[in-house]
């Protein structure tokens, strides 16, 4: 009977841990969007809905607001003005997020997804939006023969170099400054690659359609799987998405991230990739996705 009474208490503790974990998290990011976009009127959250949640199934159409301070439809903010915020966050942005990944347990999904779906063998990794290489220690070294890490953002990739220098990976790695969603950058890196990864970075390219176009095209028609590791709306929690919502242009702003995107829509609208399985974390807002090429994707078997 003392052992049930445990058992209840360890599992209450651990489900107000994950709970309080993910409020506190999104509220740190909510707030420190706010305070650094204070001296910025904010659109109204209908505004923020349809312009956030359209542009989330990969159309760059939205209206601009015109109240002052407000940016632009996010399509067109990240085409034109994310880059600038993405290099203005490059030195201090693992010590931003260090804490808030480690409450959510975002790097045992950045460990669980690359050791469980990186298959047996010598793979050749491409790593696109990749920020300052926050996977980099998470790779399984014996299963990695070659990674690319590319990011939009020199200052990332900057950043990127000297992690891996001092996690020493047992891989080969090799860097570029290339844009997610540029087919001809993406090509110049190399490949076809055996897996190519994003995490948390269908949130900064204009289109995600077009982005995930150019990922299949980067990978083995036959062979290549696409792994993605992605924050949006949440699958079921609408508290969650007022939240999102509510604070969507000034987290734009602040971080270059669209984050109310509708992932789960995204990846099953896609014409170019099929979608091999999807797990939900974080009360349905992370999404860690398996894919592969949709245009020779029958035959292949893949361990899920």
């Amino acid at each position: 009977m003392a052992s049930m009474k445990l058992n209840r208490v360890v599992i209450g503790a651990g489900l107000a841990a994950y709970v309080g974990g993910t409020f506190c998290a999104y509220s740190y990011f909510s707030s420190s969007s706010s305070s650094s976009s204070s001296s910025s009127s904010s659109p109204s959250p209908s505004h923020q809905v349809g312009v956030g949640h359209q542009v989330g199934v990969g159309s760059s159409q939205g209206a601009c607001c015109s109240c002052s301070g407000a940016v632009p439809a996010p399509g067109s903010f990240l085409r034109t003005s994310a880059a600038s915020v993405w290099s203005r966050n490059a030195s201090s942005y693992d010590s931003k997020i260090a804490m808030d990944e480690i409450i959510m347990g975002v790097p045992i999904l950045r460990w669980y997804m690359l050791w469980r779906y990186i298959p047996q063998g010598h793979n050749e990794v491409l790593e696109v939006c990749a920020g300052t290489n926050r996977n980099v220690a998470y790779y399984p070294s014996k299963r990695v023969k070659q990674l690319v890490v590319s990011d939009r953002s020199d200052a990332m990739i900057d950043v990127a170099k000297r992690k891996t220098e001092e996690s020493r990976a047992s891989f080969d790695v090799e860097y570029a400054v290339a844009q997610a969603d540029d087919a001809s950058a993406l090509r110049r890196t190399g490949g076809p690659f055996d897996v190519l990864v994003d995490t948390f970075g269908l949130c900064s390219v204009p289109d995600p359609q077009v982005a995930l176009r150019v990922w299949s095209q980067s990978v083995k028609q036959d062979t290549g799987l696409i792994l993605l590791l992605e924050h949006g709306r949440s699958s079921w929690a609408s508290w969650l998405n007022n939240q999102l919502d509510r604070d969507m242009d000034k987290h734009l702003r602040n971080w270059g991230c669209v984050w109310n995107r509708d992932i789960a829509e995204i990846v099953h609208a896609s014409e170019d990739v099929e979608v091999v399985s999807v797990q939900t974390f974080h009360f349905g807002t992370t999404y860690l996705v398996v894919a592969r090429p949709k245009a020779k994707a029958k035959g292949v078997a893949i361990n899920v």
